[in-house]
């Protein structure tokens, strides 16, 4: 009698698992996992999915405001306009102040002469550094003395690398002067901001 009541207990109770997981099942299952392999989300794969309803509207977008500035460092020395007021374009905003852009052109010219008297200087330094590199190279291939060459071939190589590196950043150093010299040089001959469309 027990073991009849245990036996309908079990069955019971398996047949009511099963039919729990019948009735949870819809047919539907559950896509693995894939954890990313990088940490940065910006590698992971791309996803698709709704993302809600899209609007298209054709339109012509136009700004509320210009942004009106020089493009190099200078005095203002007049404002030609008020806030509020409207303008048309080509009209003169603002007048830079000359005396300011020729004293700019003064100063930018000072730093191109004084960069290349300094580059003159490290170019000697280089030339005398390599030439002394080169003659204990020399001396250590006569001798025979094969891994001091090797170590002078290294410091000489080195030298070339770092001396390559000077070059271009004062070739950029000197273009980049070049270039506030020509934004001031046309700042002194044109000295006013135009507006560049109408608007207020």
């Amino acid at each position: 009698m027990r073991k009849d009541k245990k036996t309908k207990l079990i069955t019971y109770w398996l047949l009511g698992s099963i039919f729990m997981c019948g009735c949870n099942s819809s047919g539907y299952t559950e896509p693995e996992l894939v954890e990313p392999v990088t940490a940065n989300e910006a590698y992971r794969p791309v996803e698709y999915g709704s993302v809600g309803d899209v609007d298209v509207y054709n339109g012509v977008v136009t700004p509320v405001e210009y942004c009106h500035f020089f493009t190099s460092t200078t005095n203002v020395a007049e404002v030609k306009v008020s806030i509020g007021d409207y303008v048309e374009k080509g009209d003169v905003l603002a007048v830079a102040d000359t005396e300011g852009a020729a004293e700019s052109i003064a100063d930018i010219n000072a730093n191109i002469s004084l960069n290349t008297r300094i580059w003159e200087i490290k170019e000697q330094i280089y030339e005398q550094n390599k030439l002394e590199l080169e003659y204990k190279l020399l001396g250590y291939e006569e001798v025979g003395d094969t891994e001091n060459a090797s170590i002078i071939e290294t410091q000489i190589a080195v030298l070339e690398e770092n001396h390559s590196y000077d070059e271009m950043l004062n070739d950029y150093m000197l273009e980049e002067l070049r270039e506030r010299l020509d934004e001031a040089e046309s700042l002194e001959t044109d000295s006013n901001l135009v507006a560049r469309c109408s608007g207020y």
